[in-house]
């Protein structure tokens, strides 16, 4: 990963919370990610919104093949935790 990612917990989420999300990135041979899919079913829609905004501006090492830069993908999983009073 070349951009450090910090994933905000969404301001307009109050309570407790404890949410995982799994998630495929699709980067190209710059680095950019390209495309993302949610692994994970029924993500309420701020954590979507976190998720995608953070990752679509990330910038990755590309992957390689022979010293060659070439598309790939990674699967991650980002934890959201929160105890915010109601």
């Amino acid at each position: 990963m070349l951009t450090n990612v910090d994933v905000q917990f969404p301001a307009e989420v109050s309570g407790i919370v404890n949410l995982k999300v799994q998630i495929t990135l699709f980067i190209d041979e710059i680095g950019a990610v390209r495309r993302l899919r949610f692994d994970s079913a029924a993500i309420p829609s701020p954590f979507a919104a976190a998720v995608l905004d953070t990752f679509l501006k990330a910038r990755f090492k590309p992957g390689e093949v022979d010293g060659v830069a070439v598309r790939s993908q990674i699967r991650l999983e980002v934890e959201f935790r929160a105890n915010r009073g109601t």
